[in-house]
């Protein structure tokens, strides 16, 4: 990659790496990462895409692996991992961001904040913050992967951007990560808090009662209380199977409280039911 080209994404990002290192190795996918090339004991050359420059790598010495141009000096003696090491980090402080960004902006309960910190926080939502970056075209991969297409599966998109986050955590700090991410997810925080992105665990639970060759009419939802006058009503539903209840939910709404409901049995594992 080249050096304009990291400038660029920088660009983008609305941040300046004070240590370009970090979204080198952000960018480096694990299929050409130069921890796993050194792990080998055999001399093999390795083509590799940095971008669209094709490079070799001779994987038996540290000294005979080469790097894109676009590498500082540093990077060249120093990087020695692909991006999952901050993928995990970037994963956690995108967590921790969203979460603080709806516990200062709503009032709701736990189980409505947990509810829309996964409508925010997800493959899909990472997949749409990369492609506007174009994150696909930045980053390493192995000559297989990129014929394989890697540049544009989700999976590899959602944990580059994932890395980035958590090279910018790294770099700069939490306050610049927390000012990336609630940038890149501006738009899907916007459309999640007004409700034009909503998901249905109603109907997941009831596939997964499904694909486990259980009778879904068996599954039943009771109201537990009410609370609150009735222009503001919070309604408490559990969620049955066969007279157990594998789990509850709050809400505003007798729908929004099932829909909670469901989505704890789904993250508990409906008790024994599945």
């Amino acid at each position: 990659m080249e050096v304009l080209t990291k400038k660029d994404l920088e660009m983008k990002l609305g941040y300046r790496f004070r240590d370009i290192t970090y979204l080198e190795e952000a960018l480096t996918h694990s299929s050409c990462g130069a921890r796993s090339a050194l792990k080998s004991n055999e001399t093999r050359v390795d083509n590799i895409l940095y971008g669209n420059i094709s490079l070799s790598v001779l994987n038996n010495s540290s000294e005979l692996i080469s790097y894109p141009r676009g590498f500082s000096r540093r990077s060249r003696s120093m990087i020695s991992s692909n991006n999952e090491r901050l993928e995990f980090l970037g994963d956690a402080v995108l967590d921790l961001v969203i979460s603080e960004h709806l516990f200062r902006r709503l009032v709701s309960e736990e189980g409505e904040l947990t509810r829309l910190r996964a409508l925010i926080v997800c493959e899909e939502s990472l997949v749409i913050c990369g492609k506007k970056l174009g994150i696909g075209e930045y980053i390493s991969l192995s000559a297989g992967e990129e014929k394989s297409g890697g540049r544009k599966k989700k999976s590899i998109i959602a944990d580059a951007v994932e890395a980035v986050i958590g090279a910018v955590f790294i770099d700069g700090g939490f306050e610049n990560a927390r000012k990336i991410v609630l940038k890149l997810f501006k738009y899907r925080i916007e459309d999640v808090l007004d409700g034009k992105i909503y998901s249905d665990y109603k109907s997941k639970l009831q596939e997964l009662l499904q694909e486990n060759k259980k009778n879904g009419r068996l599954l039943e939802y009771r109201i537990i209380s009410e609370k609150g006058p009735d222009h503001d009503k919070t309604f408490k539903i559990g969620v049955f199977y066969k007279g157990e209840k594998i789990g509850q939910g709050t809400g505003r709404t007798k729908k929004e409280a099932e829909q909670n409901a469901a989505m704890q049995a789904l993250e508990h594992g409906g008790s024994d039911v599945f």
